[in-house]
């Protein structure tokens, strides 16, 4: 199977945006406290919470597809005979 620059553009697209979603994401994420009531608080105070957890999911779910595309890159490369 032949694998075409644009099927690599896509791989690096989706792995920096990955990377660059997660990091926003992990950076944006409060440190929950150790207690219930003050974790309960914290994110009540915060209505963008939701929006914080589905930028780090969605982040990993490019990073998984970067990967696959490197595997099937790789997968596909020729090495030599040892």
């Amino acid at each position: 199977m032949s694998h075409t620059s644009s099927d690599l553009r896509v791989g690096g697209v989706a792995a920096l945006v990955g990377g660059l979603g997660g990091l926003v994401g992990n950076v944006l994420h409060p440190t929950p406290p150790a207690e219930t009531e003050a974790l309960l608080r914290v994110v009540d105070a915060m209505p963008h919470c939701t929006a914080i957890h589905l930028m780090i999911v969605v982040s990993a779910v490019f990073m998984v597809g970067a990967f696959g595309l490197l595997v099937r890159t790789l997968e596909s490369a020729r090495w030599p005979a040892s």
